[in-house]
């Protein structure tokens, strides 16, 4: 009895110190970029864009931040991440930078039925790599109804300016915002 005693005694002593030891952390949440949301709204024209979904790959579409160890591997963050999932704020991103890139389309994720034309862009890669580069890549499509398709692949890479969580964010919006101008060029104007 005494022995089990001493042994439980122990034992809670134990609990009680590692309990102590685990302290919670501080998470830092990021977005790509600073000002809001909201866009402005296209003209009145009779060209709409139905934009789809972005279609990012599950192992991406997460609030972590994902680096690219090797190949193979990728590390997952735990303190530092995305506000939302990443394709909530890719889609939010683009939609937004396509609105203010051209008046000569109404912008518009809705499903109305009456599109002129319908985007799809499919994520890649949109990560930090073993070198610190950030590495955004995506395919796309631009279905105009009753005309042609445009298709393509835009490659992004940005070196980090510096270390740190904000450098990264700032060269993976980077590379984001001159993917979607570059794509925007090649299917809008």
């Amino acid at each position: 009895m005494v022995k089990c005693n001493a042994l439980m005694a122990s034992l809670i002593v134990m609990v009680s110190l590692t309990a102590g030891c685990s302290g919670t952390r501080d998470v830092k949440y990021y977005s790509l970029d600073s000002s809001d949301y909201f866009s402005k709204v296209g003209e009145s024209t009779d060209k709409i864009l139905f934009v789809k979904s972005v279609n990012v790959p599950e192992y991406l579409d997460t609030k972590s931040f994902i680096f690219r160890v090797n190949q193979h591997e990728v590390i997952y963050t735990n303190d530092n991440k995305w506000v939302e999932d990443l394709s909530v704020i890719l889609d939010n991103s683009l939609l937004k930078n396509l609105r203010n890139s051209t008046d000569a389309w109404f912008v518009t994720n809705d499903v109305t039925g009456n599109s002129t034309a319908e985007l799809s862009v499919k994520i890649n890669n949109f990560e930090i790599n073993s070198s610190s580069t950030a590495v955004v890549d995506f395919d796309y499509k631009f279905v105009l109804k009753g005309q042609n398709m445009k298709m393509g692949t835009i490659h992004q890479e940005k070196t980090l300016d510096d270390d740190g969580y904000d450098s990264m964010v700032a060269a993976l919006n980077n590379a984001w915002q001159t993917g979607i101008s570059e794509m925007v060029l090649q299917t809008l104007k």
